[in-house]
């Protein structure tokens, strides 16, 4: 969390409401495991009968939100990599 962040909210008498978005959206981003542009493989195995075979495919994650009516988080996927996207050591 960017705790800097929190503060400068704090000193600059920032309604509590926009605290609470900023706490929100870290334990949101923490809770799903996965960062925006992760990719992942998909394997799916072929319905024909004579000579069934594994397709594989990658993903990548192109965003993530919360979902209020479900109670979930979802996702969007896509088959590009984020050319921009730069690598959190941690």
């Amino acid at each position: 969390m960017n705790f800097k962040r929190l503060v400068s909210l704090i000193k600059q008498g920032a309604p509590k409401e926009q605290y609470y978005l900023e706490l929100g959206s870290y334990f949101i981003r923490k809770g799903t495991g996965y960062v925006v542009g992760q990719p992942f493989e998909f394997s799916q195995v072929s319905r024909k009968k004579d000579a069934p075979k594994i397709c594989k495919k990658q993903f990548f994650i192109k965003n993530l939100y919360f979902n209020f009516r479900q109670n979930k988080i979802t996702y969007k996927l896509t088959t590009n990599p984020d050319l921009n996207r730069v690598e959190q050591e941690g």
